[in-house]
């Protein structure tokens, strides 16, 4: 299936991607964290995003995290995320409620 997110369609699968950065953000249950990457392939220039908790150790903040280093993540690893900014990557994309999000990610 493919979705639309800003007049780009993407596929939902393994797409080859850089790590844009991580922001800190409120949303309606509280503190998270905003993932983004830029695909570098195909879809070029589009950006597609996930949206985590703040634990670097948990669920799928710990599962993107984990991906981006290559080994499992720690507390302390989230302080040096900025380093990794610009590094490729493959991404895996699905769809949920409509839009596309990141649910994978490995060297």
């Amino acid at each position: 299936m493919n979705i639309t997110q800003n007049n780009f369609k993407i596929y939902r699968g393994h797409h080859n991607a850089e790590f844009i950065g991580v922001e800190e953000r409120e949303f309606q249950y509280g503190r998270c964290l905003l993932w983004k990457f830029r695909i570098t392939h195909g879809y070029r220039q589009t950006i597609v995003t996930r949206i985590t908790g703040v634990d670097p150790t948990k669920g799928a903040c710990g599962s993107i995290l984990s991906g981006l280093l290559d080994y499992p993540a720690t507390e302390e690893d989230l302080h040096d995320i900025n380093v990794l900014i610009g590094m490729p990557y493959s991404i895996f994309v699905q769809y949920h409620q409509g839009y596309p999000r990141v649910e994978g990610v490995q060297q």
